[in-house]
C-alpha cells in the first residue's frame, strides 16, 4: 500500500528562496562589474555553487512516497530507499503534540525539499526525520535504534493500514 506526501508552504518558500539566492549569486558573479574585491567575487561564486550542490543532494534524497510491504515500511527516495524492517519496529503511532513540540534540528535539512536528518525533542530525544511537512507525523519506534518520523498526507490511513 502506497501513501503520497506533499510539502508544506514553509518548505516550498524555503526551497524557492534558497534556489533563487544560489542562481542569483552565479548570475552576479558573471555580471561582476559591481564587485570591488576580487576575492569576494570568487567567494560569491564558490558559495553559490556549494548551495546549488546541496540543493541537488537534498533533492535526490527527499522522500517521494511511503509504502507498507509485508509489515516493512519503505521510504522511497531517488537515491536509495530506506526500508524499516518489521522485525525492528516496536511501535507505530501518532505522536502527541507534546512529544513533537519544539523540535531542534541537530544534523539535517530544515526545509529544503522537506525536513530530513536528525532532530531532537526533550520528550523523545534524538530521532531521524524523513518528512515533507511539519504536521501529519507518524512516529516509528524501533528496537535499539533511533525512532523515525514520517509525514504522509493521509497519516491516519497509514496508521490504520499498518495496524491491520
Amino acid at each position: 500500500m502506497e501513501f503520497t506526501l506533499s510539502r508544506d508552504k514553509f518548505s516550498i518558500i524555503i526551497t524557492s528562496l534558497v534556489i533563487a539566492f544560489a542562481f542569483g549569486g552565479v548570475i552576479a558573479f558573471y555580471l561582476g562589474e559591481f564587485v570591488i574585491d576580487n576575492h569576494a567575487h570568487f567567494a560569491l561564486l564558490f558559495s553559490s555553487i556549494l548551495i546549488l550542490i546541496l540543493c541537488i543532494v537534498f533533492y535526490l534524497y527527499r522522500p517521494l512516497k511511503y509504502s507498507i510491504e509485508n509489515g516493512n515500511i519503505r521510504i522511497s527516495r531517488m537515491l536509495g530507499d530506506k526500508i524499516i524492517l518489521k522485525d525492528e519496529i516496536k511501535a507505530v503511532r501518532i505522536p502527541s503534540k507534546h512529544d513533537i513540540a519544539w523540535p531542534i534540528r541537530t544534523f539535517g535539512n530544515g526545509g529544503l525539499f522537506g525536513y530530513t536528518g536528525r532532530y531532537y525533542t526533550k520528550q523523545l530525544g534524538t530521532m531521524i526525520w524523513f518528512c515533507s511537512r511539519r504536521n501529519n507525523f507518524i512516529l516509528i519506534e524501533r528496537k535499539n535504534k533511533l525512532p523515525i518520523v514520517i509525514s504522509p498526507d493521509e497519516y491516519k490511513a497509514f496508521l490504520k493500514a499498518y495496524s491491520v
